[in-house]
C-alpha cells in the first residue's frame, strides 16, 4: 500500500535549486551489482547505476529537509500507515538523495530495510517520460510516476 501527499506548502520557495545545487556539488557515483540481499534483481542482472547525496551531506546542506523528516513527513507517514513511526538512526540511509542521470537510468529492485519509506520527487516526468517508481505487489506492478513536490509514502 502507498500514500500520496503534496507537501510543496512544506517546502522552502527554492527548495528544488537548493537540491540541485547540492547534486552537482556532491553526488557520487554508485554502481549496483544486484547481488545485494535487499536486491531482486534478476540473476542476470548487469546491475544499475545511480549518484547519492549521503544523508550526512544532506542534512549538513539542507537542514530543512531533515527538520522535515523529523516533524511534518513523520506524522505524514504515520497518519497514513497507522503506525507509530519513529525517525531512522542510520544518518545516511535516513536522507538521502538518489539522482538517476540519463536514458534508461534506474535504481535495482529491491526490498528496503526499513518497514516504511518516504520518496520526495523533485522533478516530474509523464509516463512517457520514465522516472516512475515501481511498486510490485503479489500479481502486479504499480507505477508511481514523479510529480515535483510529492512525498509517496510506502
Amino acid at each position: 500500500m502507498f500514500y500520496i501527499h503534496d507537501v510543496l506548502l512544506f517546502l522552502p520557495q527554492d527548495w528544488v535549486s537548493q537540491v540541485q545545487a547540492v547534486i552537482e556539488r556532491q553526488a557520487r557515483f554508485v554502481h549496483l551489482t544486484g547481488h545485494d540481499e535487499t536486491s531482486r534483481e534478476p540473476e542476470d542482472t548487469d546491475g544499475s547505476d545511480y549518484y547519492v547525496v549521503g544523508g550526512t551531506v544532506a542534512r549538513k546542506e539542507l537542514p530543512w529537509l531533515e527538520e522535515l523528516y523529523k516533524t511534518t513527513f513523520l506524522h505524514l507517514a504515520s497518519d497514513s500507515t497507522g503506525l507509530g513511526l519513529r525517525c531512522s538512526q542510520d544518518v545516511d540511509s535516513s536522507i538521502n538523495i538518489n539522482w538517476l542521470k540519463g536514458i534508461n537510468a534506474r535504481y535495482e529492485w529491491h526490498v528496503d530495510r526499513n518497514p516504511v519509506t518516504g520518496l520526495l520527487y523533485v522533478t516530474t516526468h509523464t509516463s512517457l517520460d520514465g522516472g516512475e517508481l515501481l511498486l510490485r505487489g503479489d500479481n502486479h506492478v504499480t507505477p508511481v510516476y514523479p510529480i515535483t513536490g510529492t512525498l509517496v509514502v510506502f
